[in-house]
């Protein structure tokens, strides 16, 4: 799975872990997310260090914020871009929701879709 899918399964998975769930249900939920931080992590590590580099390349304006090209932003960008593309192994469970008596709003569902039944 892309790291981009992974990271937008971690946010849907966050939504659904502050809902009322029966255990079972809440225990895979916790299990998928921690598992999804767990390639988080690293990737917003790697995000920071990227921006640190970037910035210190920078041009500082007035009150001390850098100031990007165009240049430096689409290689910016393209540098994010090749580390969202990279493929990631990882094992969620599919959660089962048929049982469950839930009012969500679709968007909140969007990133785990492949991940959930119901």
């Amino acid at each position: 799975m892309k790291l981009s899918k992974c990271l937008e399964a971690l946010a849907s998975f966050q939504e659904l872990s502050k809902m009322e769930l029966p255990i079972s249900v809440s225990f895979d939920v916790a299990r998928n997310t921690k598992t999804l931080k767990e390639l988080a992590i690293p990737f917003e590590e790697t995000r920071n260090n990227l921006a640190d580099q970037y910035k210190s390349k920078s041009e500082l304006d007035e009150n001390g914020n850098p100031i990007f090209t165009e240049d430096q932003m689409k290689s910016f960008k393209e540098e994010i871009d090749e580390l969202l593309d990279m493929d990631q192994d990882v094992s969620l469970r599919v959660i089962d929701l048929s049982e469950c008596t839930l009012s969500v709003e679709p968007w909140k569902l969007e990133g785990c879709q492949d991940f959930i039944r119901v």
